[in-house]
């Protein structure tokens, strides 16, 4: 079985986050992962969020998974997910507020 380089970024990633939080991922890092999910058919919001410096760490975690399941099954079908079926969490102000 091969591994998508991306899958391995992603996993590398996921570790880097876990293990040190998003203040000690660049920008950049997360910013490489955007073509491949709007490829995807992520929502542009969902990346958004992953990217967005002031939103909770809970939220981006969500949308960090959100984001990295959609792109590896993008990667190991190569077609892209319909963005209109897929399902998104959204998140509220309220919820937003809750969680920080």
């Amino acid at each position: 079985m091969t591994i998508h380089p991306m899958s391995a970024h992603l996993d590398s990633l996921a570790w880097h986050i876990d293990r040190f939080g998003y203040d000690a991922v660049t920008q950049q890092h997360l910013h490489d992962i955007r073509s491949g999910a709007e490829a995807a058919g992520v929502r542009p919001g969902l990346i958004d969020v992953l990217n967005d410096e002031a939103a909770p760490t809970s939220v981006r975690n969500r949308a960090f998974a959100k984001v990295a399941s959609m792109l590896t099954k993008h990667l190991h079908t190569q077609t892209p997910v319909d963005p209109t079926t897929a399902t998104e969490t959204t998140v509220t102000d309220d919820q937003v507020a809750y969680a920080a």
